[in-house]
């Protein structure tokens, strides 16, 4: 791939952070123990590995940590992560037109997963009295996943207004439109997942309080679709944001999320709600707390006979999958 005049000079993240780690003559267990004790709250070795295979890319209070750790300018791990993005969606774009090759050879049409997004628009269906069947919101769930899938390959500066406008329609949608009760709490449960990638993107660019204004639309469309889940996440997503500008929310929003989900979902979820919990208090320096939710979540994993918990980039918490 060529690189641009902005990207001389500049090496991707997982290619820094590696020979950063390596100046300093430390493995990546002892960077994580290192970088937890920066933080006051464990960070795992999985997740430097993560960084340094572009498995998973810094965000912005991920940024910040290292920035401190190493002595590098934050401006410069960010650039370093916008290469990186660039690289991943580059690698996608090359693997996507071998598939195609292979598939016009013998007589397919495909499409770019751009063209994949298109399948259908909430601006499509915009007019005021429109009924509104409904399939709709589950059409719109797959665009909507799809747009999420979007955030591995393309940066919070550039998805940010791709997802505000998809937002935008689905509310409008959602206002004007003519359709039953359930589907009502489709179209809401859609706008609440909407507005956590629209949150997510607003973090990832540094523009937090835009996150924190889309991650409160998205808790309460999550409340009036009824949805637990989704309802737990928008929560969860406003305590690690609390948390990343040392607002004094972080435990009142991680309570609130455990309290909403914890007693009645599958262990795995009970242990991440009650992880970020111990997190919040661990930072606020309650000890007596952190190591009671700590032990909560050890419980819990240890109830669903696994060793670790996975989150993905932008969902804290496995949410009802509708695609």
């Amino acid at each position: 791939m060529m690189t641009t005049n902005e990207d001389d000079g500049v090496e991707p993240i997982g290619p820094l952070l590696r020979r950063l780690r390596m100046a300093g003559g430390r493995t990546q267990e002892e960077l994580a123990a290192d970088l937890s004790t920066r933080r006051g709250y464990p960070l795992e070795q999985g997740a430097v590995s993560r960084w340094e295979t572009h498995e998973r890319l810094p965000d912005p209070a991920s940024r910040a940590l290292l920035s401190a750790e190493f002595g590098v300018p934050e401006e410069e791990l960010r650039r370093a992560v916008t290469l990186a993005r660039r690289l991943r969606r580059q690698e996608k774009k090359d693997e996507t037109d071998q598939e195609n090759d292979v598939f016009d050879r013998r007589g397919f049409m495909t499409a770019s997963a751009g063209a994949g997004i298109a399948v259908i628009q909430p601006s499509s269906l915009l007019s005021s009295g429109r009924r509104i069947g409904v399939d709709i919101p589950k059409q719109l769930s797959h665009r909507t996943a799809r747009l999420r899938r979007l955030d591995d390959f393309v940066g919070g500066g550039d998805t940010y207004q791709m997802y505000v406008r998809e937002l935008e329609d689905t509310t409008r949608l959602a206002d004007e439109g003519v359709y039953s009760q359930a589907t009502g709490r489709g179209l809401r449960a859609i706008i609440a997942e909407q507005a956590q990638l629209a949150g997510w993107a607003a973090y990832d660019a540094g523009n937090y309080e835009g996150a924190r204004g889309h991650y409160m639309t998205a808790l309460a469309a999550s409340r009036v679709a009824e949805d637990t889940a989704l309802e737990g996440n928008s929560l969860a997503f406003l305590a690690y944001l609390e948390w990343t500008v040392g607002g004094g929310s972080g435990i009142r929003f991680a309570t609130a999320a455990y309290e909403v989900l914890g007693a009645r979902t599958a262990p795995v979820v009970r242990a991440l709600l009650a992880d970020r919990l111990a997190w919040q208090h661990a930072t606020a320096g309650n000890d007596r707390e952190a190591d009671y939710f700590l032990g909560v979540a050890g419980e819990a994993i240890h109830d669903t006979g696994t060793s670790q918990v996975r989150t993905g980039r932008t969902g804290l918490i496995p949410t009802r999958s509708r695609s």
